[in-house]
């Protein structure tokens, strides 16, 4: 059976998919509603797993769009927020039922059994010590598979989130909540995917506390976010002195800058941009999704630039 998975932010991808994987199952993945539509259209699916929360189109609306043309396959909504089945949107877009971020592979299980009638491959333990730590790295490691695979994670995190709490921060003083609660809807489910516990929990808190127009848990969240970041950084640094990739990874700046420089010369359709590409292997691994790098090093060793400077929002 063949699973569809969508969700704008690629850490949920990337750890959604692991999970649906060790569940047995082939899972496809799609990054917006519209791709999602797509591949539905091309590809009958036993189940599509759809993240609510997504620019341009919902996953409300992608989902009714999808059951235009295939009323019969259950769409499972995804989100950080509890989603009533009484939400009038909810019903319009003919989902089957809903699972809270972040994903836990036992009510994975659960819902597949529940809508398919198939059991799927036994799951890793996630039971949680009363004394919980910030992060627990055994957890995503028996979740990803390989030291690798988790350098890859953290580092994009890092990399991609680092300016996320200054910003929120910002928000809030302004008086901005819709936007700040945006922020903290992405950093619940990516902290949930990547067992930082205590993150996950106090961004839901603080979350709900903005719709009554309160931030009391400001200061526990940004407290709890420091020493996150302070334990993802060390363990990226113990994973490169591990996997001997200390020389090969790129801080933010380096990074754009690299990403830069290969777009330009890929826009230009300079075959130098394949010399870069080799040249700096493990940097672009390291900071992208696992899928994205496939198909960008399939483009580039193929000297497909028209697709490249296509589909340029994969790097």
């Amino acid at each position: 059976m063949d699973f569809l998975l969508t969700d704008d932010n690629e850490i949920n991808i990337e750890v959604g998919k692991i999970m649906l994987e060790k569940c047995g199952l082939s899972v496809d993945t799609a990054m917006s509603g519209q791709e999602a539509i797509s591949k539905a259209a091309e590809k009958s699916y036993s189940m599509i797993f759809m993240d609510i929360n997504m620019p341009s189109m919902n996953g409300f609306q992608a989902a009714e769009a999808i059951h235009r043309n295939n009323p019969s396959v259950p769409i499972i909504a995804l989100s950080a927020d509890d989603i009533s089945h009484d939400n009038p949107d909810f019903i319009k877009s003919g989902m089957s039922g809903n699972l809270l971020k972040p994903l836990n592979i036992e009510n994975i299980r659960n819902i597949i059994a529940q809508f398919t009638g198939t059991d799927s491959a036994p799951a890793p333990s996630e039971s949680e010590s009363e004394n919980e730590p910030v992060f627990n790295s055994d957890y995503l490691l028996e979740v990803m598979g390989n030291e690798r695979a988790v350098l890859r994670l953290v580092s994009q995190f890092l990399s991609n989130h680092s300016d996320d709490c200054v910003q929120l921060q910002e928000y809030i003083q302004n008086g901005d909540f819709i936007h700040a609660r945006e922020i903290l809807h992405n950093i619940t489910g990516i902290s949930g995917n990547m067992f930082c516990t205590k993150l996950c929990k106090v961004s839901a808190t603080l979350s709900a506390e903005l719709k009554q127009n309160s931030s009391a848990s400001l200061e526990r969240f940004s407290d709890i976010w420091d020493s996150t970041v302070s334990e993802l950084a060390k363990l990226r640094e113990e994973l490169r002195e591990k996997t001997g990739d200390s020389e090969n990874s790129a801080n933010p700046a380096v990074w754009n800058d690299l990403r830069e420089q290969f777009l330009s010369l890929s826009d230009d359709f300079d075959t130098a941009a394949v010399d870069l590409f080799t040249e700096n292997l493990a940097v672009f691994e390291n900071n992208m999704n696992t899928d994205k790098f496939r198909k960008l090093r399939k483009a580039v060793m193929n000297y497909d630039f028209l697709w490249i400077s296509e589909n340029r929002g994969i790097v």
